[in-house]
């Protein structure tokens, strides 16, 4: 067994393709197909990333949500993101693990 890594075209050939292909699973499956690594231009490998995304979509975790700072719009974007995605286990493990974090820093605040 070897390590297969794959060059992705630059960006013009990469939406020829794209354009050639009649889904999206069957271009992802077509420019990177069994590679264990993928190297390119950022525009390729943005454009390819963005296929992907929507291909095969990153369950995001409520971490995720607590990284957002103040932003209003980026709020409601993950609220609703979440609120499809995240189960009552994925919500109730996040609360038990934020829940230890402040119980641990109580005890320190008090030694």
């Amino acid at each position: 067994m070897g390590f297969h890594r794959r060059r992705i075209p630059e960006i013009e050939d990469l939406k020829r393709i794209y354009e050639d292909c009649k889904d999206d699973k069957e271009f992802l499956t077509r420019v990177v197909g069994k590679a264990d690594a993928i190297t390119g231009s950022t525009e390729s490998m943005d454009f390819l990333e963005a296929i992907q995304e929507k291909v095969y979509p990153k369950k995001k975790t409520w971490n995720d949500l607590a990284k957002i700072n103040n932003d209003p719009q980026k709020w409601l974007e993950m609220y609703q993101h979440y609120q499809e995605l995240l189960t009552r286990e994925d919500t109730a493990a996040w609360w038990q693990e934020q829940y230890f974090i402040c119980d641990n820093e109580r005890q320190n605040l008090k030694n």
